[in-house]
């Protein structure tokens, strides 16, 4: 958040100038600067200053419209915290976290809190799909949303969308995603990604 206020408060800022002012190493620093352009916060380096600077417009395609990017920011921000050692870094990141969550127009934060402690620094991409998938769904449903759903049926190599109206999840030898009617019934494990509208 410091390093975020210094490119808010200057017209540029060097690498030097973080380290000193941060007391941040030369990795930890471009480890920040990835962060920051993984979550489209819209950060580049000027040659002619020779140092990092805001874009001074944020241009629509880094302001996130989706609830599906939100989510997708918040468990990046949530997966960056956990590997952070600077404690200032830290608790200014799950400030952040907790801001984007209390200015988000949905229900969230019960969502995102059953799922949290399942991102840890090491884990990997198998079992986080399947977690940013079911909290996807879990706010769709909290919320009332529809949803796109991609699903693979598991004799077949197609790939198939389909839009599910008042999603809920019901479990009958094994958990499946279905609508209120039961016109669609999709068991979890052939879904490949899922869109909140």
């Amino acid at each position: 958040m410091l390093f975020i206020n210094l490119l808010n408060t200057r017209e540029f800022i060097t690498r030097k100038e973080v380290a000193d002012i941060c007391g941040i190493g030369t990795r930890s620093f471009y480890r920040y600067i990835n962060l920051l352009s993984e979550i489209n916060v819209p950060i580049f380096f000027d040659r002619t200053v020779k140092g990092y600077r805001l874009s001074t417009q944020i241009s629509k395609q880094h302001q996130p419209e989706t609830i599906n990017e939100i989510i997708i920011q918040l468990i990046s921000l949530i997966k960056y915290s956990k590997t952070i050692e600077n404690i200032h870094f830290k608790v200014e990141t799950d400030f952040l976290v907790k801001k984007i969550i209390s200015l988000s127009t949905f229900s969230i934060d019960e969502v995102l809190n059953a799922y949290i402690n399942q991102f840890s620094p090491n884990s990997y991409k198998t079992n986080e799909e399947d977690i940013l998938k079911s909290i996807l769904i879990d706010i769709a449903i909290a919320n009332s949303f529809a949803i796109f759903v991609t699903y693979q049926k598991i004799d077949s190599e197609v790939e198939n969308t389909i839009k599910v109206e008042n999603p809920r999840l019901e479990y009958k030898e094994d958990w499946q995603l279905s609508d209120r009617l039961n016109t669609i019934i999709l068991p979890l494990k052939t879904i490949k990604h899922v869109k909140i509208l």
